[in-house]
């Protein structure tokens, strides 16, 4: 081939080049950036990044007390109406209620009406009283959250205010999160479990649940429940 022609092909290839890398420019939504140096200051738009996924907005919530546990895990106080259980559904995304409650079974009728599956696993919870607190179910509970999450389920879960069972639940889960197979800072750990729970409502009267919390945070590897 000619050097005549060798230039011809190049200044084709050059010309296609441009052409394409404007198209692709025009259409890419993003950041602007402009390249130096290209014929005409051609403008090469950059997506920008979106690294967290969108959460729902907990402030828009008829349900009280609500707190973000983790991915795909949320918290709260006893459900009332139907506008609450539909939020639930339609609003956060959930698909499992859990309701601890000892005296208060859920409202099967409207978990049914807005798509939610609802199970219970009563704690009988007395101030002052370890004895009565049944340790079994709660980890039950834990478990059964963890599995629903596996599942791919959307988890709200509950007793009356959403303060101390609730709470109690929250912080067990939020060590697993943050320690199971993981290096941790146990001081900023500890600020953020006291921080919900105060932030949440838990009641100084019971303390036998407050020092069984507090414990788990000081020493998570003496719990082996926890990263089961």
């Amino acid at each position: 081939m000619s050097k005549k022609h060798i230039n011809l092909a190049a200044g084709l290839l050059a010309v296609v080049f441009c052409w394409c890398g404007s198209v692709q420019a025009a259409e890419t939504p993003g950041a602007l950036s402009t390249l130096a140096g290209m014929a005409g200051d051609t403008e090469i738009h950059i997506p920008s990044p979106n690294p967290f996924p969108s959460l729902p907005d907990l402030s828009a919530s008829s349900v009280g007390n609500i707190g973000r546990v983790s991915e795909g895990i949320y918290r709260g106080e006893r459900l009332r109406t139907e506008e609450q259980y539909r939020w639930l559904r339609e609003g956060l995304g959930a698909e499992t209620v859990l309701n601890l409650e000892y005296f208060h079974n859920e409202d099967q009728e409207l978990c049914r009406r807005n798509g939610l599956r609802c199970a219970e696993l009563p704690l009988l919870l007395f101030v002052g009283k370890d004895l009565s607190f049944d340790w079994g179910t709660f980890r039950k509970a834990f478990r059964f959250v963890l599995s629903e999450r596996a599942a791919g389920r959307t988890v709200y879960f509950h007793c009356l205010h959403g303060s101390d069972r609730t709470g109690a639940l929250a912080a067990a889960l939020t060590l697993r999160e943050r320690t199971c197979g993981r290096n941790y800072d146990k001081a900023a750990l500890k600020e953020e479990i006291d921080s919900a729970l105060e932030r949440h409502g838990f009641h100084g009267r019971y303390a036998f649940l407050r020092s069984a919390i507090d414990g788990w945070v000081a020493e998570p590897a003496s719990q082996p429940w926890l990263c089961e």
